[in-house]
Formats: structure tokens, C-alpha cells, sequence
């Protein structure tokens, strides 16, 4: 399975395959609850862009979104 940013629903048949992702970089974020997906897409935006201009603040990308 390879990761990737996003969002939708998460379905599986195989409990395995979900298991295998995580890590220091995996997140899950509802986002009717926390800020809405648009906002949700922007900070996972933000996040890589930080990473890719060596100015992010978070050692891991999943922490630099919720910063």
C-alpha cells in the first residue's frame, strides 16, 4: 500500500493493509470536526512546501500540518 496526502473515506477488507501505513508520518483527521476539508487540503499543502524549502518547523510532515 502507498501512502498518500488526501482525503475521502477509508475502506478496507483487509484490517493488514491500514495497519501498514502507519507510522510517524500517518494521520487521521475528521475533517467535519476539526476545520473542514478545504482547510485540511491547505495545511497538507503548506506542510510539503515547507519541507521542500527547508524551512518547516516539524521534524515530520504529519506534525508540520497540524502546526
Amino acid at each position: 500500500v502507498e501512502p498518500k496526502v488526501g482525503s475521502g473515506h477509508l475502506k478496507t477488507k483487509n484490517i493488514e493493509d491500514v495497519k501498514s501505513l502507519i507510522n510517524s508520518d500517518f494521520a487521521v483527521i475528521n475533517p467535519k470536526i476539526v476545520c473542514g476539508i478545504l482547510h485540511l487540503k491547505q495545511a497538507a499543502y503548506l506542510a510539503i512546501k515547507a519541507h521542500e524549502g527547508n524551512y518547516n518547523l516539524a521534524k515530520e510532515k504529519s506534525t508540520e500540518v497540524l502546526l
